[in-house]
């Protein structure tokens, strides 16, 4: 058994202090600050617990054309609908 002696402490606290040194402090996370809305932007996400499949579909905001005619546009993904161009439906 070892007995615990001054030089050998000394030794022990050196290499933590320099093990200390070494490494370099982690980041500090931040989250950025929002603009003040807090809402969606009228996003749709469903999930089928049946198949395990999920849908989600993202409206694409259009400005509206004469008469007030505007396009009903969103991107839609569905896992369960196969393979579709670029992994939309």
């Amino acid at each position: 058994m070892l007995a615990s002696t001054p030089s050998n402490n000394n030794k022990q606290s050196q290499s933590t202090e320099e093990d200390e040194s070494y490494y370099s402090p982690l980041p500090v996370v931040s989250l950025p600050k929002g603009g003040g809305a807090i809402q969606s932007i009228g996003e749709k996400f469903a999930a089928n617990p049946m198949t395990g499949t999920d849908f989600m579909s993202i409206p694409i905001a259009t400005s509206p054309g004469r008469s007030d005619f505007a396009p009903q546009l969103s991107l839609s993904q569905d896992s369960g609908s196969g393979n579709e161009p670029f992994g939309f439906a």
